[in-house]
């Protein structure tokens, strides 16, 4: 499975490299759940349509405040496509790989995916945030910033979770 630390070599030694590899997972995030809300389908499929949409829409909302404060603290250059287009498909590839191709497209299958995506997602942003603090970069603003994201994306693992109920998990 790839290492979060594997992401941050894309930007250099960016005084915000970590942020903009945070909004690459973030925007690989959204991405993810945009796409299972199009490929719900079966018994489960209207809510599981719902469930997607809220979990993608959040994870828009989250994408400009991150991106904003990645140039205005860091520089533009990090919030160049060349990165995210590297970075994004690197988080998709872990992510299936830490499922399995083998389950396809299945209800459970993509529930499954987004629940992992958000595991690692929380996780990358709690290394984040330990590690900004030990680079003396982290300001209140930004401890605010991640930690409502990171309160918010263990909402939706909870939501996933709560969709996984019942169903036997391997």
């Amino acid at each position: 499975m790839l290492k979060i630390d594997d992401l941050f070599v894309t930007y250099g030694d960016e005084q915000f490299a970590e942020l903009a590899v945070f909004l690459d997972l973030l925007r690989a995030l959204e991405f993810l759940h945009h796409q299972h809300h199009w490929q719900a389908s079966g018994p489960t499929a209207f809510s599981d349509h719902l469930l997607f949409q809220r979990l993608y829409e959040g994870a828009a909302g989250e994408i400009d405040l991150v991106g904003e404060k990645v140039a205005g603290l860091g520089s533009t250059r990090l919030v160049n496509s060349k990165h995210s287009l590297a970075n994004m498909p690197r988080f998709l590839i872990a992510i299936e790989d830490g499922v399995g191709m083998a389950q396809g497209s299945s209800a459970t299958h993509l529930v499954r995916r987004s629940l992992l995506a958000e595991k690692s997602f929380i996780t990358a942003g709690e290394k984040l945030m330990k590690l900004l603090e030990s680079k003396g970069l982290m300001t209140r603003g930004i401890e605010n910033l991640l930690g409502g994201i990171l309160d918010a994306h263990e909402g939706f693992v909870y939501l996933l979770k709560q969709r996984m109920a019942g169903e036997v998990i391997s």
